[in-house]
């Protein structure tokens, strides 16, 4: 798997806190699979204690993560961020994939590209469909990372998916994959912070269709998580919301017990995007993420 990148570097120094006295942000692109862009930016502190990737949700973007980034980077971190195929300033149609196996195979060159540039593994962070992807990765080969915190991964969704939608997404798969379905997901669903709903609303870079591949290769993946354990072999944090409106909180919770080196957090009432809730409920995933990535800063990989 290549981990050469056509890198386009655009530093902005920012206040810090903590142990960062300035952040500067780098942006760059990878190929992936087929040599379709991926865009990410790399957020770098004077002398970090880890390195956090994060691999975003489903019709999300780099961009929405100000509040994590923030957070992590405010800690000493750095924190390495990327646009899925299809998404963001990536290359591919919206809400489109040929086989959910691309989805892995761009998270592992992701991996690649952060351990290259750094010298270390880093701790993978995976939201909603990021965290769904994290774990289908993960039955093929173990992902070489220090740690894995996982988002409201989207095991399954928190509503019945509608029957023509999985007979469409199912019959069309082949014939027409490109054809866009709605995916019915209410902006306010999101999150309880008026500010961000607003803003998601208006971003141009959120898009609310899925393709018929996509939903069918989405579905497949689904249940080949939930065929068998999830266990990734290094320290894994599970933060759940339970007030999940999106993905079901009771599925995830049913798959991820608490083992030795499996930590599970419950956010009674949190809505799905954990890490942009209001200010004083944020604060709570945040500074658990923070916590465990710097306990594993050192070890693993």
């Amino acid at each position: 798997m290549t981990q050469a990148d056509n890198h386009s570097a655009a530093a902005a120094a920012t206040p810090g806190s903590g142990s960062a006295s300035a952040v500067r942000a780098e942006d760059g692109r990878t190929p992936g699979v087929g040599g379709l862009r991926l865009s990410w930016t790399w957020h770098r502190v004077a002398k970090p204690h880890a390195t956090v990737l994060i691999h975003p949700g489903f019709a999300d973007h780099r961009g929405r993560y100000r509040f994590a980034v923030d957070a992590l980077t405010a800690a000493g971190h750095d924190v390495f961020i990327f646009d899925p195929r299809g998404h963001g300033d990536s290359g591919g149609q919206r809400g489109h994939v040929d086989r959910f196996e691309d989805y892995d195979d761009d998270l592992r060159t992701m991996i690649a590209v952060v351990t290259e540039r750094t010298g270390a593994p880093p701790v993978l962070v995976g939201h909603s469909q990021g965290g769904l992807i994290v774990c289908h990765a993960a039955r093929v080969a173990p992902l070489v990372v220090r740690a894995i915190g996982l988002s409201n991964p989207a095991l399954t969704a928190a509503i019945a998916v509608p029957g023509w939608k999985i007979m469409m997404a199912k019959g069309l798969s082949q014939l027409l994959p490109t054809v866009p379905v709605p995916v019915g997901i209410p902006p306010e669903a999101i999150s309880r912070d008026r500010d961000v709903v607003e803003a998601y609303r208006r971003d141009p870079m959120v898009f609310s269709a899925g393709t018929t591949r996509w939903g069918a290769e989405f579905l497949r993946a689904q249940a080949d998580v939930l065929s068998a354990p999830t266990d990734f072999g290094v320290p894994t944090l599970v933060l759940v919301g339970t007030g999940d409106l999106v993905v079901s909180a009771e599925t995830t919770l049913g798959h991820f017990r608490p083992a030795p080196g499996l930590e599970v957090e419950r956010y009674s009432g949190f809505y799905h995007e954990l890490f942009n809730e209001p200010p004083a409920e944020r604060a709570q995933p945040l500074q658990r993420l923070c916590a465990f990535v710097e306990a594993h800063a050192k070890g693993g990989g």
